[in-house]
């Protein structure tokens, strides 16, 4: 409780809180660390890389709207390079495929000379030095089997989402915390409540913009300590409490 309201007037505070928010049941909100809105954390934030990520272009021919049909080898490359837990997928699938080829040239007797002779010229297109394994990987691999290449990217895709990455989300990725179900369901909550109630725990309205359609919107913001307004809620008789949300 703020040390200059009076036990009266929080009782009449605590008074304006509607019946059916007065239950013995705990709630968190998260507050964004720099927005500063708060969400309902009992609700879904993103969760997976293509909720955050921009779209990648398929790859293969013939094979979807967005298409770099037979696309020059080094501009798949040039496109994939950015998204480092991406690259780790191709450079394992790289890894994996020399020491295959290095087990058959080693242990496989059945080999006739012209598989040999192959299988020697992928080896080395595979662990020349002028590249990254994962590069000559990408570079060496025949067009045609481009939907390799489309599956490790949806497969990375429906990973769940790496805060770490987040430099490389999409533009507009902010807008999805501000239509997200956690943000929505918070401002739903915190409509039911008198100005006084939220003014004592410190909440008020902030005013955003959409930046895919500058579409303005209110949510609800908390710009002082998380503590503090967790402190307010239990004099209120409200088990709320609230954290800082840090991607």
């Amino acid at each position: 409780m703020n040390h200059k309201t009076s036990e009266t007037t929080v009782q009449a505070i605590k008074g304006m809180i509607p019946a059916r928010l007065q239950t013995d049941r705990s709630h968190v909100f998260t507050v964004h660390h720099q927005l500063r809105f708060l969400e309902d954390a009992q609700r879904n934030l993103p969760e997976f890389r293509k909720e955050v990520m921009e779209g990648l272009p398929t790859f293969a021919a013939g094979s979807g709207r967005h298409v770099i049909p037979y696309a020059a080898p080094s501009s798949v490359v040039r496109r994939l390079r950015p998204y480092t837990s991406l690259v780790r997928r191709f450079s394992a699938l790289a890894f994996k495929e020399i020491d295959d080829l290095e087990a058959m040239l080693t242990l496989d007797d059945s080999l006739t000379a012209q598989q040999r002779s192959r299988h020697h010229k992928r080896l080395q297109a595979l662990t020349s030095g002028m590249h990254p394994v994962w590069e000559n990987w990408i570079v060496s691999l025949d067009p045609r089997q481009y939907n390799i290449i489309d599956r490790q990217v949806r497969d990375w895709l429906d990973e769940p989402l790496d805060w770490d990455e987040i430099e490389l989300f999409r533009d507009d990725w902010e807008d999805l915390l501000y239509s997200a179900k956690a943000a929505k369901a918070a401002k739903q909550l915190f409509d039911q409540l008198p100005s006084a109630v939220l003014s004592f725990m410190g909440i008020e309205l902030g005013d955003f913009v959409q930046k895919f359609d500058d579409k303005a919107l209110s949510l609800y913001v908390l710009p002082g300590s998380v503590s503090n307004a967790s402190a307010c809620a239990r004099e209120l008789g409200l088990k709320w409490s609230f954290k800082v949300f840090k991607p």
